[in-house]
């Protein structure tokens, strides 16, 4: 049907229908309400013909909310506007090519936002948060349940805190991983856990016990510290200090 001369603001459907507003029939401001009773599946499109109401014209349907040159489909909400806002049980789409897809809530478009129930996602880039967490771009990492990733270089902190990289380990000098398992951080990198193992360019394995830091490395343990590329080591028997070395009994 076409909304005429006599507009009727409620609209009950039982099958997939079209409904086009014209805009010689539609005052700016006109709220059009579009309700699915005895189908409740029933696929509603409100559409408006060009040229567009203007930004301030909204038509609210099953689905949601749409701008003058937006789309409202089906039960999931789509938006495929340049300027449509979709508030809907799904989420919310703001940008220029945002869409929400289904309870998993997907963002397709560059600059789009999506709130649902299992994540957010924020830019091109993008931030995902939620039970499973993907981030769907061609920089993108999947997290567990507690992760959240931030940007290309990465945060991830979560139960078992890994940035997924050629090596499985961070991949960019900025990176932070802060896990359960251990913390990995810059080019050369740290790693704490209970195996502990440094993949930087001096490639030093420490046990549960220590930390290495670096090229000329720190390693703490339950026997010692070294420091540095001569060192130090303090265990329990003594000290010893340089590359002349003093040591000093218990």
């Amino acid at each position: 049907p076409v909304i005429g001369d006599q507009l009727v603001e409620t609209v009950v459907v039982d099958e997939a229908v079209e409904l086009i507003v014209e805009p010689t029939d539609v005052e700016a401001g006109t709220v059009v309400e579009v309700t699915a009773v005895a189908v409740p599946e029933a696929l509603v499109v409100v559409s408006v013909s060009p040229p567009a109401l203007g930004p301030e014209a909204v038509v609210v349907g099953a689905t949601g909310v749409v701008g003058a040159v937006g789309v409202v489909v089906g039960t999931v909400g789509v938006v495929v506007g340049p300027v449509g806002v979709v508030v809907g049980a799904e989420g919310v789409v703001v940008g220029a090519v945002g869409v929400v897809v289904g309870a998993t809530g997907v963002v397709v478009g560059a600059v789009g936002v999506v709130v649902g129930a299992v994540g957010v996602v924020v830019g091109a880039v993008g931030v995902v948060v939620g039970a499973v967490g993907v981030v769907v771009r061609a920089a993108g990492v999947v997290v567990g349940a507690t992760g959240v990733v931030v940007g290309a270089a990465g945060i991830v902190v979560g139960a078992v805190g890994v940035v997924v990289g050629a090596a499985g380990v961070v991949v960019e000098a900025t990176g932070v991983v802060v896990g359960a398992a251990g913390i990995v951080v810059g080019a050369v990198g740290v790693v704490v856990g209970v195996a502990g193992v440094v993949v930087g360019a001096v490639g030093v394995v420490v046990g549960a016990v220590g930390v290495v830091v670096g090229a000329t490395g720190v390693v703490v343990g339950a026997e010692g510290v070294v420091v540095g590329a001569v060192g130090v080591v303090v265990g329990a028997v003594g000290v010893v200090d340089g590359a002349a070395g003093v040591v000093v009994g218990a």
